[in-house]
């Protein structure tokens, strides 16, 4: 009942694993945002590192969530939705849409399935997103797996979905969002090193000992390293010294964490299409309930046609190779619906949750 390209029993097996050790899973703290790999990739690891701050991954949890609530429906005959529903009853496939998003933040975004038969039917029986950095497009454009550097091996059609995000021949592996954000994020963190030194500073100022005393050098760097003591909480007596001095700090805290939330503002915008998030403490967490601005309605629509275009082409695909007996619907964007959207959210007051009824199979509330 199988095509000869796709067989269930390579299908229905994973893919090994990196291995049996804590580290090949988790970094050490001073390792975080550097790739679990024994050789460290820079592009990988930099957006780990994105990842990391909290503005960042809060505004793509926001871009994604809303992505994924965008309308969209099955096309095909009566029969063919009922067949691919019956193919797809044993997955969450709404976690298989926000999984799938996840090529917003790394441009390539592959995901394992795990295929099951029952009978003459075969059908998805699992899925997991794996990491980018342990695949590979060989020069005959099929995908590699990685985990051992020196001998890839060839990953079995229709085991692993890619989801890719703007890729051309000169970027086959699709483009990051966060690459676009990487030049803000770096002046962000320069200023959040400032106020981390600055912090310092107040939790311990610096001290310095004054003496008219003729004193050789050795014994001016033995009192040095005696008042750097103080910085545990030591208690010292010095001899030979006439005070000491505590120097005043004018560094001014406020106007460092001003400057942060505006590079934050900065990120915000360009990951979510406006300013109105988590991360904009003068608006609050309400933005995408109360205004919704077109400009990202079509952000989260582009997004979803992405998402969708792929599973037409692999996970569907595959689906009616494993199944050619059964007829299957495909995923559509639902554009009319779409566009009752884009115009409630020109006329909805910006108290009023957006509400859209009449949808195919039940209404669709965004309230975010």
């Amino acid at each position: 009942m199988q095509i000869q390209t796709l067989k269930i029993s390579t299908l229905s097996s994973s893919l090994p694993n990196a291995g049996n050790y804590l580290e090949k899973y988790y970094p050490v703290p001073s390792q975080l945002g550097a790739s679990a790999n024994d050789t460290y990739d820079a592009y990988w690891g930099a957006i780990e590192a994105m990842l990391l701050d909290d503005e960042i991954a809060g505004d793509l949890e926001l871009r994604k969530t809303v992505s994924a609530s965008m309308p969209w429906k099955w096309h095909g005959s009566e029969q063919a939705i009922n067949n691919i529903k019956m193919l797809l009853q044993y997955v969450d496939f709404d976690d298989l849409l926000m999984q799938s998003l996840s090529c917003i933040e790394y441009g390539f975004n592959p995901i394992e399935l795990t295929w099951a038969q029952d009978s003459d039917i075969i059908y998805l029986a699992d899925f997991v997103r794996r990491a980018p950095r342990l695949f590979k497009i060989g020069d005959d454009s099929a995908l590699l797996y990685c985990l051992n550097a020196y001998s890839p091996s060839k990953v079995p059609p229709g085991k692993v979905m890619v989801v890719l995000r703007n890729a051309t021949s000169d970027k086959p592996y699709g483009e990051s969002l966060l690459e676009s954000v990487w030049p803000t994020w770096q002046v962000k963190w320069n200023h959040v090193a400032n106020l981390d030194r600055l912090g310092e500073k107040y939790a311990v100022p610096t001290v310095i000992a004054t003496t008219k005393s003729a004193s050789n050098q050795t014994q001016l760097d033995d009192t040095s390293e005696a008042l750097a003591s103080i910085e545990g909480g030591s208690g010292l007596a010095l001899g030979g010294v006439d005070s000491i001095h505590q120097l005043t700090i004018s560094g001014k805290a406020t106007e460092l964490v001003d400057v942060i939330k505006f590079y934050d503002n900065k990120i915000c915008k360009r990951i979510t299409g406006q300013t109105l998030s988590t991360g904009n403490q003068d608006f609050g967490s309400r933005a995408l309930g109360e205004v919704f601005e077109r400009a990202t309605l079509r952000i989260s629509a582009s997004d979803l046609k992405v998402v969708i275009k792929t599973i037409n082409l692999t996970l569907i695909r595959w689906m009616r190779q494993l199944n050619p007996d059964l007829e299957l619907a495909n995923m559509q964007f639902d554009d009319e619906a779409f566009q009752a959207m884009v115009t409630q959210s020109k006329d909805t007051p910006s108290s009023t949750p957006l509400t859209l009824s009449n949808t195919p199979d039940e209404d669709l509330l965004l309230c975010l």
